[in-house]
């Protein structure tokens, strides 16, 4: 997309209010682009309003390369990996009316894993753009810089081994148990991760 479609993004989506999903759909990209597009475009309206002086020359110089002058993208969509070859599936006669193609089950199963990847990349960049985990130590390293140990003790997350036991809490230095904070949670959230993604399906 040219600079001139991302710069009109960002006005639209500031000034108009339109969402993500209505610029994706609209441009004909993915929410996950039109999010970093936007979040581009943040920082350099922040940058300007901080007086810092920006180069283009680089900017200038890829787009003359590239020739980016695109103002609509190819209609770019998720497609999940599922086996090709034929898979017999034995139906009752309760269960025949009931049965999904695979050609339908592919675009819903493609669907809501799409979902999954924009709730993860929004997690992402709200956290590396500041928005989320704001109080968070993070040039703490476990074996270089470790924390200090706070005079009054440590505030401890607890998490039930149980998978469908209660949420996890904190437990602060004097015993008493709390909610998590939005800090708290954001780091709970990404120590504890997401379970990766098989790469080849299984037959």
């Amino acid at each position: 997309l040219s600079d001139e479609v991302k710069d009109e993004m960002y006005i639209r989506h500031k000034d108009e209010g339109w969402t993500v999903e209505r610029l994706a759909g609209y441009y004909r990209i993915r929410q996950q682009r039109v999010m970093g597009i936007l979040a581009l475009r943040e920082l350099r309206a922040e940058d300007e309003s901080n007086g810092v002086e920006l180069d283009y020359a680089f900017e200038t110089y890829a787009n003359k390369e590239t020739d980016t002058s695109k103002r609509r993208g190819s209609g770019e969509a998720h497609v999940k990996a599922m086996p090709s070859q034929p898979r017999y599936v034995l139906l009752s006669e309760d269960e025949e009316n009931d049965y999904v193609d695979i050609e339908t089950r592919l675009l819903q199963d493609s669907a809501n894993e799409e979902a999954k990847l924009v709730k993860e990349f929004k997690e992402r960049l709200d956290y590396n753009m500041w928005k989320k985990g704001k109080n968070l130590e993070r040039m703490v390293s476990r074996h270089k810089t470790a924390a200090k140990r706070p005079e009054e003790g440590w505030t401890f997350v607890v998490r039930s081994l149980d998978a469908n036991g209660p949420p996890a809490y904190a437990v602060e230095p004097d015993g008493k148990k709390r909610e998590l904070t939005e800090d708290e949670q954001v780091f709970f959230d990404r120590a504890t991760g997401t379970r990766p993604r098989p790469r080849v399906p299984k037959l």
